[in-house]
């Protein structure tokens, strides 16, 4: 069953490397989605795919790379027909960076 998230990730988790780090993290548990750096400091996550990886996914992104510090992870459930970028033609992507999050 497919399942889709989106996460917003709070601390020191911008400017080294966290969406990088997150594409790759997604890309290797065949998730689909984006990520892209919010204005206020967050890093905001879509993802899509099966619970087990979702719950990789989640485990890796609340660690983070080397140089990060996450203070806090939110997530909720998310119909994909509302995703208002249309990741389910992609595999992951980077996205510009925006101003408020997605939803």
């Amino acid at each position: 069953m497919t399942i889709c998230r989106h996460y917003i990730v709070s601390g020191r988790v911008q400017g080294v490397g966290f969406r990088k780090f997150t594409e790759r993290i997604a890309r290797s548990n065949k998730l689909k989605g984006a990520t892209r750096n919010l204005r206020d400091g967050r890093v905001e996550i879509i993802a899509c795919g099966d619970q087990q990886s979702l719950e990789i996914f989640e485990t890796e992104i609340s660690r983070g790379p080397a140089a990060s510090s996450v203070s806090h992870l939110e997530k909720r459930d998310v119909a994909q027909e509302r995703w208002p970028i249309g990741p389910q033609e992609f595999d992951f992507i980077v996205h510009q960076d925006g101003e408020k999050p997605w939803f």
